[in-house]
């Protein structure tokens, strides 16, 4: 389920009420995916933390294309996601001559 103002904090809990409706079952996860903690991470605070947690199981998927992009505001945001409970996974798109090679991805899982 995809929300098309997911930057707008109050998008989210009806975003993840749809999903947790959707799913239903509790052995069935709900998920999401998103850049927000990467160009945003201030947007990730513990008020939204505490109610996402209410949602569990509830997975977090960031998109880090580069190494160049994890900052310590990043860290922070993950840190307060893996702590209220929520895993935190990364999905990377390959950008022809920015993270092409095997050396690049390499060390972004690294760094990850």
């Amino acid at each position: 389920m995809y929300c098309s103002q997911v930057e707008d904090r109050w998008c989210w809990p009806q975003t993840v009420k749809r999903l947790s409706a959707a799913c239903g079952h509790p052995s069935l996860k709900s998920s999401d995916g998103s850049r927000v903690p990467v160009f945003l991470p201030m947007r990730i605070t513990q008020e939204l933390c505490d109610m996402l947690a209410k949602y569990h199981p509830f997975w977090m998927n960031i998109h880090v294309n580069h190494s160049n992009e994890i900052t310590p505001e990043l860290a922070e945001a993950c840190d307060r996601l893996t702590r209220a409970g929520i895993p935190v996974g990364n999905q990377s798109v390959l950008l022809a001559g920015v993270n092409d090679s095997v050396h690049i991805q390499r060390q972004l899982l690294h760094d990850l």
